[in-house]
């Protein structure tokens, strides 16, 4: 009876498990993208013509995933076999995606042109004869055919060298001649020099702003196009006249000028901000900055070097509604003060000095105050290291001044406020945290900043 009794049981259990199975066997490989990429490839590297095929797959849940597919052709493929192939391509895509495979996109590769393939037939063909018209061409190492720009099919090519502007002219003539291409999107690298276009065409006063920049400094790359113009010089000196040609084009274009680490954003006049970065490097070494006709960043080789730059800018009768920050380049320790139009520079004074106070304070490893909040670092904190820092600082802090004290691992932050500081522990507060809290409670407390 017990050996009748398992037999009777094993039977429902054995159904169970043959219906499981066909189940599984039914929604195809548990890893659809990667096991569709593997067919893809196969499939295609099977066709005579075909140099190499590759099916990127992504598996995000069982029985369902992503492929990506490209094939690369030979590059003396005439009109034909490319058809052939490229019809497979969108045949498999139309064959194979189902509600368990997303099939992302597809290249082909035919010598240095590389272009997108869909399941459309037709639109295909629209591609093929946009393809026809730029394989012939030499002197490029690559040319993309881009199908980002919506109805219309682009153009991105590269050369390692040679005329940019020429560049982009040879790939618009070649398609000039259809309608159905001419007027997109064309983009051409020479070196380090990109020009794009929307419609093939470079507006004259594009073409003549570069020529001014190339005439009057050495341009070691650039990126010009009709909405940006962007130059790297090789001079760090050669930056601000450069920013001056450029001045007249700041209206219609993101304007952009990199030279020896000084990066200059023109969208205005930039005398003011030139005035400051002046003096930041009359007194230490800029090692860079950034900078526009607002704001200026500039950045020091140590902490020390960034109050220093920062007390030559409080200094100028530029400072009023500029932007300010002095830092180090390395981040250990900052100083600055982001000013409203209109503030004078006593706001980025006492920013200095009260950041001066504490970087002299034993036991303090950084201290910053960006943007309104003051920020301070302690190595290893102790009622009486807090209490040194609190003191030092005293004579510098207003009501209102956001605080944030670090040490280790712990986090303490308030607002300073006339009374006693009280912090109590929070649920999101670690262990860390809350002895730090308390910490700087009782510190604050002792000292009595404000009452000082």
């Amino acid at each position: 009876m017990l050996n009748s009794t398992n037999t009777h049981r094993s039977v429902p259990a054995a159904l169970l498990g043959t219906l499981v199975a066909a189940a599984l066997v039914g929604c195809g490989p548990v890893n659809a993208g990667s096991a569709s990429g593997s067919r893809f490839q196969e499939h295609m590297e099977a066709l005579p013509g075909v140099i190499s095929a590759r099916g990127d797959g992504q598996n995000p849940l069982p029985f369902t995933g992503s492929m990506d597919g490209r094939v690369e052709i030979e590059a003396d493929a005439d009109a034909t076999d490319l058809r052939r192939i490229i019809d497979e391509m969108g045949a498999w895509w139309v064959d194979n995606e189902s509600g368990s495979l997303d099939v992302r996109s597809m290249e082909a590769v035919v010598g240095p042109v590389a272009f997108p393939v869909s399941p459309s037939r037709s639109g295909n063909q629209t591609t093929l004869d946009l393809v026809a018209l730029v394989r012939p061409l030499g002197g490029f190492t690559s040319i993309t055919v881009d199908d980002d720009a919506g109805d219309q099919l682009g153009l991105v090519a590269e050369r390692s060298e040679g005329d940019a502007f020429a560049a982009l002219e040879t790939l618009a003539a070649a398609r000039a001649d259809d309608p159905r291409f001419a007027g997109a999107p064309v983009a051409a690298t020479a070196g380090d020099v990109t020009v794009r276009s929307d419609s093939g065409d470079v507006d004259p006063e594009v073409r003549a702003a570069y020529d001014s920049v190339v005439s009057a400094a050495e341009v070691t790359a650039a990126d010009i196009g009709p909405e940006r113009l962007a130059f790297t010089l090789a001079d760090r000196d050669d930056g601000r006249a450069v920013a001056g040609l450029l001045a007249d084009e700041a209206s219609s274009h993101d304007v952009r000028v990199t030279a020896g680490g000084v990066v200059r954003t023109v969208d205005g006049p930039l005398d003011r901000v030139e005035g400051l970065l002046a003096a930041a490097e009359s007194r230490v070494e800029v090692t860079g900055a950034e900078l526009s006709a607002s704001t200026l960043e500039v950045r020091t080789t140590s902490g020390a070097d960034a109050l220093a730059a920062a007390a030559a800018m409080a200094e100028s009768d530029d400072i009023p509604g500029i932007d300010v920050l002095a830092r180090p380049a390395d981040d250990a320790t900052a100083i600055g003060t982001f000013a409203a139009v209109g503030a004078d520079s006593a706001d980025l004074r006492s920013g200095v000095d009260l950041l001066d106070a504490l970087v002299d304070v034993a036991g303090v490893d950084a201290a910053s105050l960006v943007d309104g909040e003051l920020s301070i670092q302690v190595a290893a904190a102790t009622d009486d290291s807090l209490r040194a820092v609190f003191t030092a600082a005293a004579p510098h802090l207003e009501p209102g001044l956001p605080v944030t004290v670090r040490s280790g691992r712990g986090e303490a932050d308030f607002v300073v406020e006339p009374g006693p500081l009280e912090l109590p522990a929070r649920t999101t507060d670690t262990d860390e945290d809350a002895a730090l809290r308390t910490l700087a409670a009782d510190a604050w407390n002792a000292v009595a900043p404000l009452e000082r």
